[in-house]
């Protein structure tokens, strides 16, 4: 029974319940709202962007990112790029080596592009290692890293220019000095007799060719692989070292135009000061007064009469041959691009004339790079045309020998100051025997000038070189990736030479050549990269094959009833007979297959290891040594990451490694195992009937092997007060067996080339010291480096060609000499200083050889 009380309790008035009802459903109404807007904030989103340096806008490789409070996380990809699927409302934190860590809250944004302020910074650079780019607190090895900002600010006209004083151990050295001229590149030493140029890799196509027809403003940085361990997976290529080349590439954004313009004048230092004429006639007058004295007196020479030097020219002739010249250099680029690819354009004039009259070096190049796909596919090119003008007057050599020209500044320096440039009629004295007396003119010496004018060399090449790419990323941590890259290289020379006199240039005569070189370059790739946890696994696998072909045509003519400019052709020729005609063509091939892979694990970025294998086999060796393997090992411990380490705020980077490697060189020539036979140039009657003969040209030694280098290496790598002072020290040791030389062959022999022979040997070790002062954007840097050397080498007979070994042994076994070698190399900005040391060696058993530094 319900009580009248509890009836009127229980009891609902219609207009206040309907209130209520209102009131509740509202607030059902608002907290559904609330809570998928909870869940809307905590629903996780992808988030995307991109990571870079806050100095430099250069994209960081393996930046840590981690949603704040979680294992969650990733790293960026090669190109600074990142994606992590987190919470709306999460916050990341950025973490890199070298720089200070970083809290962004998403708020929401599916972008965000970071830029990280920099800390300490000698672990934290990304470097070219190959066939993949890699963090350096990764690497174990000896590399020394040149980027595209240290390049800019040096005024320099080649690749090759711009390596000098930039890299311990690495010594660029210019052997004339004239406009386009080819600079020689050693690293750690020459380690072979034969050919010690290193190999440059440029954009992953291998060459060995010149370098100075590209543009230094292409570079976005150069790596040099010094030791074993880094050059190893290039293996048979890499005994000389290795120079890695990276070219700018696009970046995402409105396109950006880019002008550079660059002009100066060049000028002769420090060129010797000759004799003027009355010093002359007084010299001249000494030596005759000395050579009398051994005479009887009826031969003696009389003097000269100091008045007669009022009828003698008195010429400078350094001053007629060396003078001021201008050089200029304009650069066009464009960059730009989108997140669905980018563009990379440069076009490059440079003009320079040389100090020395009659030369000069005219370069054209354009270059085109781009990428376009997305983040799992994406295709691209790197593509580059240049072509080179080269006004060419020999300066270096005696012009004895078979391609030794004349040597214009040697005239220079030989010829007597009283010898006068023109005669009355203003056409030039040729030589010096036109004005009689030889022994105050000279005996038929050429007129600089005249030699210099009756010159007309060119030297004029086309190049197109580069490379077209597809990379496949199936998942995260692997990226496929297929190359294929071709150098190739036209060149056109040129050489008249006007007839000055019996003894110079006589004939008249005209030669030409004609040279295409084709290298085609094809490789893929699969690297792998995957963290777990604190471990960070790498692994890269690949093959890469490359055919060369080369062929070469040459002509030549003389006996010119004409030698106008117009008239500089073969075809303009009036040959005596048919032996002022010539003409010769060759082709060569070789080929090169080789297998590669490499690994390397990381532990929370303190402990590394890495190792590498590649298998190449040349053309240019018989069947039965055909293939070498060549491996290499290195570890590193980055001592400054430790815990313990952290309340060491002076030290940045404290980086121990170690390192060994073992080399191939198959410079050796194209296909020297086999015999060159020539047929057609001797013809003999037997009978009534003629036959061609044959000769052996060169011996070939079907047991040649491979030139084989092994290195070690040990480093440490210093970084003070965040890396504004960082020192790099290397100690390694260089052996080289099994050394090509030709070995002489007994007269009854014959007269051909000797064969090569494995039979020498050669070891280089030393300290390379590198210390580097960055202090907000300025750059500094110092290298220092020892390089004792020491050399054995193998000498057949007591009759050997000093020139081509050390001492001969009447054994005909090995002989063992040292020649050392301490020298010191010192620069600071663009001033480089050479120290040398002078030790007394045992005369039995040493003997000193000193090497000329570059100037």
């Amino acid at each position: 029974m319900v009580s009248a009380e509890q009836s009127t309790i229980c009891k609902i008035n219609p207009m206040t319940g309907q209130r209520h009802t209102q009131l509740f459903s509202c607030c059902i109404f608002f907290f559904l709202i609330f809570s998928q807007v909870v869940l809307a904030q905590q629903a996780p989103i992808k988030i995307t962007g991109t990571v870079t340096s806050a100095e430099d806008g250069q994209t960081l490789i393996g930046v840590n990112i981690l949603e704040k409070g979680t294992d969650n996380g990733t790293v960026t990809e090669v190109d600074g790029t990142y994606a992590l699927t987190a919470a709306s409302d999460a916050v990341l934190v950025f973490s890199y080596i070298g720089f200070e860590n970083q809290e962004i809250a998403v708020q929401g944004r599916l972008k965000i592009d970071v830029s990280l302020v920099e800390g300490a910074k000698l672990l934290s650079q990304v470097v070219v290692t190959g066939y993949k780019r890699e963090i350096k607190s990764d690497v174990a090895t000896s590399i020394s890293s040149v980027k595209s900002k240290d390049i800019e600010k040096l005024v320099v006209n080649g690749l090759d220019q711009a390596l000098q004083g930039q890299a311990a151990g690495v010594q660029v050295t210019q052997t004339t000095g004239a406009p386009g001229d080819d600079i020689a590149v050693r690293i750690r030493g020459a380690g072979t007799i034969g050919n010690n140029n290193p190999l440059f890799v440029i954009d992953g196509v291998p060459t060995t060719g010149n370098i100075n027809m590209f543009s230094t403003n292409d570079i976005e940085s150069i790596e040099v692989l010094k030791d074993g361990a880094s050059a190893a997976i290039y293996g048979a290529q890499a005994a000389n070292g290795v120079i890695l080349i990276t070219t700018k590439k696009g970046k995402a954004g409105k396109a950006r135009f880019t002008f550079d313009a660059s002009t100066g004048i060049q000028e002769a230092n420090r060129l010797p000061k000759l004799l003027n004429a009355e010093d002359y006639l007084t010299i001249r007058n000494e030596a005759i007064t000395n050579a009398n004295a051994l005479r009887d007196t009826i031969r003696w020479i009389e003097l000269y009469d100091t008045a007669i030097l009022d009828t003698l020219a008195d010429t400078d002739w350094l001053g007629k041959v060396f003078s001021n010249a201008p050089i200029q250099r304009y650069a066009l680029s464009a960059t730009g691009g989108s997140e669905g690819g980018n563009f990379y354009i440069l076009g490059e004039y440079q003009n320079q004339d040389g100090v020395f009259r009659g030369q000069g070096f005219k370069k054209y190049s354009l270059r085109f790079n781009g990428e376009a796909g997305s983040k799992r596919f994406k295709i691209g090119n790197n593509l580059s045309f240049s072509a080179t003008d080269r006004k060419v007057i020999n300066s270096s050599g005696d012009g004895f020998g078979g391609g030794n020209e004349l040597n214009a500044i040697r005239y220079a320096l030989i010829a007597a100051p009283v010898v006068p440039v023109y005669n009355a009629d203003g056409s030039y004295v040729k030589v010096t025997s036109e004005l009689g007396d030889p022994t105050l003119f000279g005996d038929g010496n050429a007129n600089p000038l005249a030699l210099i004018d009756a010159t007309d060399w060119t030297i004029k090449r086309y190049r197109i070189f580069g490379n077209v790419f597809a990379e496949l990323k199936p998942i995260e941590s692997l990226r496929l990736r297929t190359t294929l890259g071709a150098d190739l290289l036209f060149e056109n020379g040129k050489l008249f030479k006007e007839r000055l006199s019996q003894a110079i240039y006589d004939p008249t005569s005209l030669s030409e050549s004609r040279v295409f070189d084709q290298n085609l370059v094809w490789n893929n790739t699969a690297d792998f990269d995957q963290t777990f946890g604190k471990m960070k696994v790498s692994a890269l696998v690949g093959m890469e094959a490359i055919v060369n072909k080369t062929n070469y045509l040459a002509a030549s003519a003389n006996n010119f009833s004409r030698t106008d400019p117009l008239f500089r052709y073969i075809n303009n020729s009036v040959p005596a007979d048919i032996k002022n005609l010539g003409a010769s063509g060759i082709e060569t091939e070789w080929a090169l297959l080789s297998y590669f892979a490499q690994g390397g694990i990381s532990y929370a970025s303190r402990y590394v290891v890495n190792a590498s294998v590649r298998r190449d086999g040349s053309s240019r060796f018989g069947d039965g040594n055909r293939w070498g393997v060549f491996p290499s090992v290195s570890a590193a411990w980055n001592v400054s990451n430790e815990r313990f380490f952290e309340n060491i705020p002076v030290i940045s980077t404290l980086k121990l490694r170690a390192s060994w490697g073992k080399l191939g060189n198959q410079e050796i020539g194209v296909y020297p195992y086999s015999s060159l036979v020539e047929t057609g140039r001797r013809v003999y009657d037997f009978g009534d009937q003629s036959v061609t003969g044959a000769r052996l040209v060169e011996a070939g030694n079907s047991n040649i092997r491979w030139e084989t280098t092994t290195q070690t290496d040990f480093g440490i790598e210093l970084g003070f007060l965040k890396d504004r002072l960082s020192i790099v020290a290397d100690y390694y040791k260089k052996l080289t067996s099994d050394v090509l030389v030709r070995v002489p062959i007994p007269q009854a022999g014959g007269s051909q080339n000797p064969p090569y022979v494995n039979a020498g040997e050669v070891e280089n070790k030393g300290l390379e010291l590198s210390v580097s002062l960055r202090g907000g954007k300025k750059l500094n840097t110092a290298s220092v480096q020892t390089s004792p050397r020491y050399t054995m080498r193998w000498c057949p007979s007591p009759t050997a060609n000093p020139s081509r070994a050390a001492s001969a042994s009447p054994t005909g076994r090995l002989q063992k000499r040292r020649s050392v070698t301490p020298s010191a190399r010192f620069s600071f900005g663009k001033w480089t200083a050479f120290f040398k040391r002078r030790r007394k060696l045992k005369p039995a058993r040493f003997r000193r050889t000193t090497p000329v530094p570059a100037t």
